[in-house]
């Protein structure tokens, strides 16, 4: 299959557990590190894959650099979560989606020798001009950035960090590469289990008030989640990193769409401003992101 068709699936898959996310971090958890703890059995949920492919042992290096991408993401999601918390899930996506990009272009070049042509930086800056209007929250206030868009920037910067890792290491099977990541997930959440008691607090609230059903809402969104990162891996195995993470940035299109009905028919689960002036300025950022993403694909 085609990488880019491998990406826009993720995207989709992306932008529903974005939804789901966004829904349950604000009605079931009182704050984003209670969240990922209470996220790290999903760990678990990639051992199906040993069935279809064999586990390697790596030498120390990349056994370094694959357990790094997990506690990376550990430190992506956390921004990324209380982001969601602190702003409309559209901009955090945006902005997310649109600024990444740009990291994992940087350090593409620096440390992999990807070479682009002028169409495609061009393409880069209009996603990224994009990007930097719909994180704003209204021109009034002096173009100021809010605290959600910067957690979404630091959030972009580790997941590119980590997008980079994984190009790095695509010649390993996908089976080997998720099982070392989980891993460095796993030992983030243990390290900071074992050394802040707001942490085991925290934990041990959130397992006192899940019930099943809520449970089962909020590990049904990660295997969906995880569902788009195999994709997005099988992806970055065949494509160029930085193209891919830009082609990624469809994801702003599903999620777009998915707000605005979810606005309209199910305001109870999400409700986003849907004003006249806040459509424009989605729809301008979106139409520049898709500008980028034209070029880029052509």
């Amino acid at each position: 299959m085609n990488w880019i068709i491998l990406v826009l699936i993720a995207a989709f898959l992306w932008s529903v557990m974005a939804i789901i996310q966004k829904f349950v971090r604000v009605s079931y958890f009182e704050n984003s590190l209670g969240y990922i703890i209470f996220l790290a059995p999903t760990a678990l949920f990639i051992l199906p894959l040993l069935f279809f492919q064999e586990f390697t042992l790596l030498d120390p290096i990349r056994s370094i650099l694959g357990i790094l991408t997990g506690i990376l993401l550990v430190l992506g999601y956390y921004c990324y979560i209380e982001a969601m918390h602190k702003e409309e899930v559209s901009r955090v996506i945006i902005l997310n989606i649109g600024i990444s990009p740009i990291f994992v272009l940087i350090l593409s070049i620096l440390f992999l020798n990807e070479i682009l042509t002028l169409k495609q930086y061009i393409a880069f800056a209009l996603i990224l001009a994009g990007s930097i209007l719909i994180s704003f929250k209204r021109f009034e206030e002096n173009l100021r950035l809010t605290p959600g868009a910067l957690l979404a920037l630091l959030a972009g910067f580790f997941f590119a960090v980590q997008a980079i890792l994984l190009k790095y290491l695509s010649s390993i099977n996908l089976a080997t590469i998720m099982v070392y990541r989980e891993a460095g997930y796993i030992l983030s959440i243990l390290l900071v289990f074992a050394l802040s008691p707001k942490a085991r607090k925290f934990t041990k609230k959130v397992i006192k008030d899940m019930s099943l059903k809520k449970t089962a809402i909020v590990y049904g969104a990660e295997c969906i989640g995880i569902g788009g990162m195999f994709l997005y891996y099988l992806a970055v195995q065949r494509g160029p990193v930085s193209l891919v993470s830009v082609v990624e940035g469809s994801e702003t299109i599903f999620i777009f769409i998915l707000t605005i009905i979810m606005s309209i028919f199910l305001p109870k689960i999400l409700k986003e401003e849907i004003n006249k002036k806040t459509i424009t300025i989605k729809i301008i950022s979106i139409i520049l992101t898709i500008v980028g993403l034209y070029l880029i694909s052509t």
